[in-house]
């Protein structure tokens, strides 16, 4: 879905990840807005990238499932909107906690999708569960 919508990764490094979601046929709404969903889309890849990143290099298997997602839409979104997540750092953290217990952990990641202008149209809070999965007992 998200290539069929045109998202890109405009930078992804140790402290944050933007994503690019365009504006066009496939992003528009008939009242010529951007859709909600397509926003919700960017804005879990935009901290859905840096989470496959982190558990991928965890030493374990660890799992990442979200148990929750929530926007807020304060202004109209109709043009490209940059969705940024800003704390991979904390996420780190989490993936790093959860790859050392048997417990799961949870972590809200907050993306924020402004306009070229600088315009904030849409705030998302993710919540990722990471766990380390447990080990498959011999056949």
């Amino acid at each position: 879905m998200g290539a069929f919508a045109g998202l890109r990764v405009q930078k992804m490094d140790t402290e944050s990840c933007a994503i690019i979601l365009p504006f066009g046929w496939r992003t528009k709404n008939p009242f010529g807005s951007t859709y909600a969903l397509a926003q919700g889309m960017a804005a879990e890849v935009s901290s859905g990238v840096p989470a496959f990143v982190l558990i991928a290099g965890a030493p374990v298997s660890v799992s990442m499932p979200i148990t929750n997602i929530s926007g807020s839409f304060p202004k109209k979104a109709v043009g490209e909107i940059q969705f940024t997540f800003s704390d991979v750092f904390g996420m780190k953290k989490a993936v790093q906690k959860a790859a050392m217990g048997n417990e799961a952990v949870s972590f809200v990641a907050r993306s924020v999708g402004c306009t070229a202008d600088g315009t904030v149209v849409s705030i998302w809070d993710t919540t990722w569960s990471f766990k380390r999965r447990s080990k498959k007992a011999a056949a």
